[in-house]
C-alpha cells in the first residue's frame, strides 16, 4: 500500500492550510469549505513528500509548485491575509472535531465487522435473495454454508436473513449519524465551541448508533 498524505489546500493559490493521513476527514473538510481543495502526496509524485509532518503546515506557511513536482515554497508572513490565517484556524479546529468523529464512528462500526471476507456480506445477501424458503429452495452456495457449519438450510437462511438484515439496518443509522455529525462540525467557527459539538457527538453515537 503506497503510504499518502492529504493536503487541504486554498483553491486559489494551493497554499497549504493542514495535512492528514484520512481521506475521508480531507473529504469532510472540504464539503465545508468552498475555497478548499484535496491535494493526493505520495513518495512517487512529490520530491517533498519525505519533509512532511502534522505540524509543518501550523507553523509555517506553504504553497504548493505544481510545475516543480509538487514541492513546497515558503511563503513569508507579508504575502498570508488574516482571512486564510482565520480559514486555517477553522480547519484545524474542525479537523480535530472529524479525528473524534471518525474514532466515533469506527467503533459504532466495529460491532458490524464480524467477517474474515469483507464481501461476505453482500454475496451472502446476494444468495438469501435469490433462494425461497416457501418452496425449499436455497441457492448451492447457501446449502453448501449450511453443510459446513452443520445447520439445516432453512435454519441456517432465517439466521443469516435476520443478522444481514439487523446488521445493515445498523449500518445505516451509523452512516446517517456520521453524516449529521460532518454538517455539525462543518458549522464550527470557534475553539470555545469544540467541547459542547464533542460531547453531544459522543453522547449521540452511544445511544444511537445501534438498535
Amino acid at each position: 500500500m503506497i503510504e499518502t498524505r492529504y493536503l487541504i489546500a486554498s483553491l486559489e493559490n494551493t497554499s497549504v492550510y493542514l495535512m492528514t493521513p484520512s481521506v475521508i476527514t480531507a473529504n469532510a473538510l472540504v464539503s465545508g469549505s468552498g475555497d478548499s481543495i484535496i491535494k493526493v502526496f505520495t513518495a512517487y509524485n512529490s520530491a517533498d513528500y519525505g519533509k512532511i509532518t502534522r505540524n509543518m503546515f501550523t507553523e509555517k506557511v506553504y504553497s504548493i509548485d505544481q510545475k516543480g513536482g509538487n514541492t513546497f515554497v515558503e511563503m513569508p508572513d507579508e504575502h498570508v491575509s488574516s482571512s486564510w490565517k482565520e480559514t486555517r484556524s477553522i480547519l484545524l479546529t474542525r479537523q480535530h472535531l472529524f479525528g473524534r468523529w471518525e474514532s466515533f464512528t469506527k467503533q459504532a462500526l466495529a460491532r458490524q465487522t464480524r467477517h474474515q471476507w469483507a464481501e461476505f456480506d453482500f454475496v451472502a445477501m446476494e444468495q438469501i435473495k435469490e433462494s425461497d424458503p416457501a418452496s425449499n429452495t436455497y441457492t448451492w452456495m447457501l446449502e453448501e454454508y449450511a453443510r459446513i457449519v452443520d445447520m439445516p438450510v432453512d435454519r441456517a437462511y432465517k439466521e443469516l436473513k435476520l443478522r444481514l438484515e439487523s446488521d445493515l439496518m445498523t449500518k445505516f443509522r451509523i452512516q446517517a449519524l456520521a453524516e449529521k455529525w460532518k454538517d455539525k462540525i462543518n458549522q464550527v467557527t470557534m475553539q470555545q465551541q469544540v467541547e459542547d459539538v464533542r460531547r453531544e457527538m459522543a453522547r449521540e453515537f452511544w445511544q444511537n448508533s445501534s438498535i
